[in-house]
């Protein structure tokens, strides 16, 4: 029925075959009859045009035959002259003597050359004389004449070896006395000497002539008069055809060429053929003149037809209209009654003094519209719209003139639907309908549907799209629909608003350690804690994970906000009990505040965010308000953090080396490679200022690739610089021993470069061995066994125990430089490096002191037997060319502690 309102229904109507059948029965004869005109003309077109083509060849095949007669008395003529000349010179030959070449008949101007040649092939009479003249003997015809011993004439196009333009060569064979071949006779003729035939009054402007040979070799051809050198055909003509005439088309001519009427004829009895070429365009002009008188009065007659067949099919058109409006209100009214579920009402305009429509007549309605309305149906038929109040209150969603102005718009724009809940005093009491009033002719068919269950289901679907499911909180959709609202109220109304974001401390652990049923059960008290910490107007909201937002609506202050974060803090500190145990969580709460932290939701949400990064920064267990400068750090550790992503990925990075030094004899014994970092701006930065955050971002295990691939190359070419090696050490971060394939990538670095296991030590420092359950002793053991040594960096610093260094099997110990600092200040300073020295021999380890940066601690540590030192004095870390220099010095310094 909404088809029929808008119009839709009369044209889907249209599509049926009886309809259809009514309307083009019109158009589909006249197009018939086109057709057949159009065929009929065609096919006499196609006639006429074959008949004349068949004329058109029988008159170029005369024309060949004419031009091939002419052409025969010419050649007749160089015949003649060739055999003269044949029989002359076979009677009296006298090699050198010219004087026969004076007679007047070999003074033409188509004669280019005549001239004989004796049986080497050399001109021995010419009408030049035979002076400078090239040797004829690998000509064709000179060969054909020495191979064959017929006199007859041979015809050959232009010789290499003659060299005397475009000419058409008629040549004899000469004998000697006793039959063998002694020579031959030639006369050169212009082309344009045969081609001269070629008349326009026969030919046309674009006519073609030309002169063949046996085997389709062309000698002459003209082209509208002027001299080509191409042929009309790709295949010419054999002596098994010696005439023939046909039209040549697109397969057969060259491309550059048009369509032409050819013919060729024998010339006389010679191995000569003529070919005449006519343009088809030009012999086809009075018939293609004839064809667009044809063709014009065809159109004529087609748009005569067509006009004709419009005619006929608007009138049919109408009739099938007129038709289908005096059907379409039986049919809506059926269409509409088919669902049992729906209520149809059908009502007629009814229209004042002035033609405007000021109330609704009810014709028709079906039971089931009357009984969503309470009443019978016959109580219903004919009322008007306007006393429906005092029946029913079926279209009651507004009042009742509102009704009438909708009635009004049905009418006008063909459709109109809503939706709308009764009022609580209908009798549709808690419902939902549907209703949808459709233009039928000139009045409206109004349907009715029940759609309390959809809308019930919606609700449903409503509230699960904003409902955590786990927390039965509002969830991060919710808050993102809630906090502009809220922003608009603080805005109208003047009051702040804060906006908290909590994170859960220690969540991942929990988690991690005790499952994913524990970590739900916590998040679960949690949020339980947080709603029992907050006023009744406030608002929470989980985000996801551990994360949950707070809203506080209509705050006075900043004062306000640190209550109810305090209330929070102190609720989550105290331990959870969750399944079998209790968990120690916390929360870390940063705090955003409208209008001064922001006035939009991202901006607070994103301020909120990073104060709470601050508050986790700051130990945990606390809440912080957003300030500028927490901002300003964390951007500035984003930026960092995104430069220092483009140096791993650009490379740039360049190693620097410190030797460690004998504290005896002052040799180099090895040395610890330092990574720096070439900040295209900053300039060269040292690893305390990258290293940390590389390991925070997941970097280092990247890092740690690309350095070990720098160290092992530069030993590689310190090796091809023949220089003597010691072995160098690289410091490999917790992070990357844990969680990076340490081993295996040494062990490619190693076997890429061709270097021994020997020359490569990694450093480790004492947090990385001893948080470690176990596995770093197989680590270590595999690395030892491929035979690099491993040192533990910083000793000392760390919680290392004799038992844990005994179970690990370290080789160098490298006492950090705090306590090399401490030497000379205090005597605990000297005791720990005795113990320390004492411990590592024990242990079969080596000692090395880090951070020796004065002579007088070089020479305490001599006396308290450590064997290796490392620092500033000696030597500060230096560039990868710089250390090649000093490893070619091989000592550093004397026994005495004195540099070199």
């Amino acid at each position: 029925m909404a088809d029929i309102a808008t119009g839709k229904g009369f044209w889907r109507g249209l599509l049926k075959p009886r309809h259809m059948l009514q309307i083009l029965v019109w158009p589909c004869f006249c197009a018939v009859l086109a057709g057949l005109l159009w065929a009929g003309m065609f096919s006499q077109l196609e006639n006429d045009r074959r008949r004349l083509e068949h004329t058109l060849l029988g008159q170029t095949a005369a024309l060949a035959r004419a031009v091939a007669k002419g052409i025969s008395l010419s050649v007749s003529h160089v015949d003649e002259l060739s055999a003269a000349l044949q029989t002359h010179w076979e009677r009296t030959s006298h090699p050198g003597d010219d004087a026969l070449f004076h007679d007047a008949e070999f003074a033409r101007a188509w004669l280019s050359f005549v001239g004989v040649a004796n049986r080497s092939g050399q001109v021995v009479s010419s009408m030049q004389g035979a002076g400078a003249l090239p040797n004829l003997a690998a000509d064709e015809y000179f060969r054909f004449h020495a191979q064959n011993r017929s006199r007859a004439l041979h015809v050959c196009t232009h010789c290499s070896a003659q060299d005397r333009g475009d000419a058409i060569i008629f040549s004899r064979r000469l004998d000697a006395p006793d039959g063998a071949f002694n020579g031959v006779v030639m006369l050169n003729v212009k082309p344009s000497y045969l081609t001269s035939f070629y008349d326009r009054a026969s030919f046309g402007n674009s006519g073609y002539l030309g002169i063949r040979g046996v085997h389709g070799e062309l000698y002459a051809a003209s082209l509208g008069g002027r001299e080509v050198h191409q042929p009309l055909l790709r295949v010419g003509p054999t002596l098994a055809e010696p005439s023939g005439a046909r039209l040549v088309d697109h397969s057969d001519r060259p491309r550059s060429d048009q369509p032409r009427l050819v013919a060729w004829q024998q010339i006389g009895n010679f191995p000569l053929f003529v070919v005449v070429g006519l343009s088809v365009e030009e012999s086809l002009a009075p018939y293609r003149s004839v064809a667009v008188n044809y063709t014009r009065g065809a159109r004529a007659a087609t748009w005569f037809l067509a006009i004709f067949a419009l005619c006929g099919a608007l009138a049919s058109f109408t009739l099938v209209r007129r038709k289908h409006q005096a059907q379409e209100i039986r049919d809506a009214y059926r269409l509409a009654t088919e669902g049992a579920n729906e209520g149809f009402f059908f009502l007629r305009a009814v229209y004042g003094r002035d033609g405007t429509i000021v109330d609704f007549l009810i014709e028709d309605c079906n039971r089931t519209g009357a009984a969503l309305g309470g009443v019978a149906r016959e109580q219903l038929l004919g009322m008007r719209l306007s006393a429906l109040p005092s029946v029913s209150d079926f279209m009651i969603a507004a009042e009742m003139p509102s009704q009438i102005a909708t009635g009004r718009r049905a009418m006008q724009e063909g459709l109109v639907q809503d939706e709308w809940a009764a009022a609580p005093s209908s009798s549709f009491r808690g419902m939902w309908l549907h209703r949808k009033i459709m233009r039928v002719g000139s009045g409206l068919a109004v349907t009715l549907r029940d759609i309390s269950s959809a809308k019930a289901h919606e609700k449903n679907l409503l509230a699960m799209a904003h409902e955590d499911a786990l927390t039965k909180l509002p969830n991060r959709h919710w808050l993102m629909a809630f906090l502009p609202l809220a922003l608009a109220r603080a805005r109208q109304e003047h009051h702040q608003l804060a906006v908290f974001f909590i994170d859960i401390d220690n969540f991942k652990q929990v988690n991690d350690m005790l499952g994913h049923g524990v970590g739900d059960a916590l998040l679960h008290v949690a949020a339980m804690r947080l709603k029992a910490e907050l006023r009744p107007g406030d608002s929470l909201a989980r985000l996801g994970g551990d994360e949950f937002t707070v809203v506080l609506e209509q705050i006075g202050d900043a004062g306000d906000a640190r209550l109810v974060a305090q209330r929070i803090v102190e609720a989550l500190r105290r331990p959870i009990e969750i399944g079998t145990g209790t968990a120690v969580v916390g929360s870390s709460i940063g705090i955003s505040l409208y209008p001064g932290d922001g006035e939009d939701v991202d901006t607070l949400l994103r301020h909120a965010d990073i104060a709470m990064y601050a508050a986790k920064a700051a130990g945990k267990g606390r809440y912080c308000f957003f300030e500028h400068e927490q901002y300003q750090s964390i951007l500035e550790r984003v930026e960092t953090q995104s430069a220092l992503e483009t140096a791993v990925r650009n490379d740039q990075f360049v190693m620097y080396y410190q030797p460690r030094l004998s504290s005896i004899s002052g040799k180099i014994c090895g040395m610890e490679a330092l990574v720096r970092w070439q900040h295209p701006v900053r300039g060269l930065l040292p690893p305390k200022e990258f290293i940390a955050l590389a390991e925070a971002s997941g970097l280092i295990v990247t890092l740690g690739k690309l350095v070990m691939e720098m160290v092992c190359a530069q030993i590689e070419q310190w090796v091809q610089m023949k220089l003597p090696l010691v072995p160098v050490s690289f410091n490999v971060s917790a992070f990357e021993f844990n969680n990076g394939d340490v081993r295996g990538q040494l062990a490619l670095c190693i076997e890429r470069h061709h270097i021994h296991p020997q020359e490569v030590e990694i450093e480790l420092t004492e947090s990385t061995l001893v948080d470690d359950k176990g596995d770093a002793v197989n680590a270590l053991a595999a690395i030892r066994k491929m035979g690099v040594k491993c040192l533990v960096d910083d000793f000392g610093t760390g919680f290392s125990s004799l038992s844990q260094l005994q179970r690990l099997d370290t080789d160098i110990l490298k006492i950090d430089q705090s306590f090399t600092a401490q030497l000379g200040r205090t005597k605990k300073a000297e005791t720990f490096f005795r113990a320390i020295v004492s411990m590592a021999d024990a242990l079969d380890m080596g000692v090395v002191a880090e951070g020796v940066e004065t002579i007088e601690q070089l020479h305490l540590l001599q006396l308290l037997g450590c064997k290796e030192v490392q620092g500033y004095y000696m030597c500060p870390p230096v560039p990868g060319p710089v250390m090649a220099g000093l490893l070619a010095k091989r000592f550093m310094m004397t026994r005495e502690g004195v540099l070199l």
